[in-house]
């Protein structure tokens, strides 16, 4: 799930920096009980999906 989410983030990279911050605030405010989805984490995400881009070896 975390590497899709970052090939989506990959995607959308052409947004800007803040994106992921505004991405961040706004899954909090619809999903306040889903946990680890911080700026952080998504930039965690993005970088992971950077770094692996081979698809088979996950």
């Amino acid at each position: 799930m975390y590497y899709n989410i970052g090939l989506k983030l990959l995607e959308n990279n052409k947004w800007g920096s803040s994106f992921i911050d505004t991405l961040a605030k706004n899954l909090k405010i619809e999903f306040p009980s889903l946990k680890g989805m911080s700026a952080r984490n998504l930039r965690y995400m993005q970088k992971f999906a950077k770094e692996f881009d081979n698809d088979e070896f996950l």
